[in-house]
């Protein structure tokens, strides 16, 4: 499965879950943000991206980030690719 589709599945659950710790139902919160419940519904399951002005809206009302929303990977330790690099094998040329 590639990260895009992995990451929208992500968004998807982790809108369900924080809806659902705060008590909001999918008409309550289609009212909010100014769309169908149906719409809800399919970010919820995963049938439609959200643009980032409707991730943001989300983020704001579920007093998350865009980037916590949209957190796919299962451990966490995965999440920082990026390993941390030394420098100190090098040297400064010397001059003669």
């Amino acid at each position: 499965m590639e990260d895009n589709q992995r990451m929208l599945e992500a968004f998807g659950r982790n809108v369900r879950k924080k809806r659902q710790e705060k008590n909001i139902s999918q008409q309550q919160l289609s009212e909010d943000l100014g769309s169908a419940p149906s719409t809800i519904s399919e970010y919820e399951r995963a049938k439609r991206i959200p643009s980032l002005d409707v991730a943001l809206s989300w983020a704001i009302k579920m007093d998350s980030s865009i980037d916590e929303l949209c957190e796919f990977y299962s451990d966490k330790s995965n999440k920082d690719r990026v390993e941390p690099v030394s420098y100190t094998h090098l040297t400064l040329p010397t001059t003669s």
